[in-house]
């Protein structure tokens, strides 16, 4: 006996213990293998990636959910800028001249009187008085103000005979009030011991600047120098149409040609100045404001 035939049989007995084997004893069939199934197509599918999304929590949530609001753009408010103003200087105040016309007068008669002042300077009065322990007490005079520094006043002269002598209070806009005195300030009441008028000087042309109208020179005491001058004064008349800055001009140029050496407080753009000059011994005050000009022209020691 082959080999094979001893397989059959062992095979046959083993599937007769499970399901038995064929009727008659015929051979098994053998179960045929189940065909290969076809894939239904050869197109492939990419997978899908699902990605997990955190869990976030409410606030996280409304946090996303809120629409963002633009940050505020802040405006630059423009506020108007004022100019700062430099206040203007201020110059004390000061006495140019001073006058009492007539030098002789009789009791009790009319005075006119003068004062040229620069400066803050908001009051000026004059006192005539004898000094004498007997005399009546000093009269004041109190000036007001015609231009820009020039101070003018009248009154009655004392009515006692004799010389008396007068001086200036000037009362500065800080409240201060400063005295000014020269023993040149006298004049006579009277006929008694009579005094001589002083004579007015005529004034050099190149202090008169066109195109101004001037009167008569008449006598003056005014400071030129650090002293006390006895001169002349000449007014103009008053030319609104004429710049300050043009008179100034003029004596700035032909005061030193004509051998003046100048010196003044005018500043550029100014409508109101006062101009000093010397030549030797001879002295002059040109205070020019309120369109009018004032000089004074006098000599040291004359």
């Amino acid at each position: 006996m082959t080999t094979r035939g001893l397989r059959l049989p062992l095979s046959c007995l083993a599937l007769a213990g499970l399901s038995g084997c064929g009727s008659g004893g015929g051979k098994a069939t053998p179960t045929p293998p189940k065909p290969a199934t076809a894939r239904a197509s050869a197109t492939l599918t990419p997978p899908v990636v699902v990605t997990q999304q955190p869990t976030l929590g409410p606030s996280a949530t409304a946090a996303l959910s809120a629409t963002p609001s633009p940050t505020p753009v802040k405006t630059a408010t423009t506020r108007p800028i004022s100019p700062t103003v430099a206040p203007a200087a201020r110059t004390p105040a000061q006495l140019l001249s001073v006058s009492v016309h007539p030098a002789v007068v009789a009791p009790g008669g009319l005075l006119t009187l003068g004062v040229s002042t620069t400066g803050q300077v908001r009051a000026v009065q004059m006192s005539i008085g004898s000094g004498l322990p007997t005399a009546p007490p000093p009269i004041a005079y109190k000036l007001s103000l015609v231009s820009n520094g020039t101070w003018r006043g009248s009154g009655d002269a004392p009515s006692v005979p004799g010389e008396y002598h007068y001086s200036v209070a000037l009362f500065a806009e800080d409240g201060r009030r400063l005295l000014r005195d020269n023993d040149a300030w006298n004049i006579q009441v009277g006929n008694t011991q009579p005094t001589v008028a002083p004579a007015a000087q005529s004034v050099p042309p190149e202090l008169l600047a066109p195109p101004f109208f001037y009167g008569n020179p008449t006598p003056v005491v005014f400071s030129a120098a650090g002293r006390s001058v006895s001169g002349s004064e000449v007014v103009s008349n008053s030319r609104p149409d004429v710049a300050p800055a043009t008179v100034a001009g003029y004596y700035s140029t032909h005061l030193p040609r004509a051998g003046w050496t100048v010196s003044g407080s005018q500043l550029p753009g100014s409508t109101s100045f006062t101009i000093s000059a010397s030549s030797g011994q001879r002295v002059c005050v040109i205070q020019y404001g309120a369109s009018t000009i004032h000089v004074f022209f006098g000599v040291l020691g004359g």
